[in-house]
């Protein structure tokens, strides 16, 4: 990561989880003001093929990375909790439908660890 380069993040709404949107919004923006970050820019932004995301701009690359590897961190954590349920279910449309979203999770954590290169 580049240090004067933003951070971009892409979060679609993953309704089969009940987290919306507004509530990743929310959770995103306590965690900013909890470590005392004020991102330079920090708005929505309308995606084409992905549906709505957001943009996050932050002043320093510290501030960049901590958020980058404490996010990516929470969505492995949250697809490991998922595939943990779906291996407990005896239906496997249930089970496949929890692997796929667990996957997305994955995904996730991928595409905003600063750690992955």
């Amino acid at each position: 990561m580049a240090l004067n380069s933003p951070l971009i993040v892409r979060v679609e709404e993953i309704p089969e989880t009940g987290i919306s949107f507004g509530d990743t919004m929310n959770d995103i923006r306590t965690w900013l003001d909890h470590h005392h970050i004020e991102p330079v820019v920090f708005k929505t932004i309308d995606q084409s093929l992905a549906g709505r995301g957001f943009e996050i701009t932050f002043a320093n690359h510290h501030d960049a990375r901590l958020f980058g590897v404490s996010t990516a961190e929470r969505y492995r954590r949250e697809a490991d909790r998922i595939r943990r349920e779906a291996e407990l279910s005896p239906v496997k449309a249930t089970h496949d439908q929890l692997m796929d979203i667990a996957t997305q999770f994955d995904r996730l954590a991928e595409s905003i660890d600063p750690l992955k290169d």
